[in-house]
């Protein structure tokens, strides 16, 4: 298990993804309240989505 040791002390160092300062965590929450929370279809595609799973839809 050193890989998430390893991961975690790369971001510390700058390496790769790096911790968003407190103003881009206020822009993040800002924009998450505007766009709501999904109903269960919009959330179900979502998790689709991520899958990598697709559909079909009636054109």
């Amino acid at each position: 298990m050193a890989f998430p040791l390893l991961a975690l002390q790369q971001m510390k160092q700058g390496k790769g993804l790096k911790f968003p300062n407190f103003n881009a965590i206020q822009v993040i929450s800002s924009a998450i309240d505007e766009m709501n929370s999904p109903t269960d279809e919009q959330a179900a595609l979502i998790r689709i989505t991520l899958e990598g799973r697709k559909m079909s839809y009636p054109d």
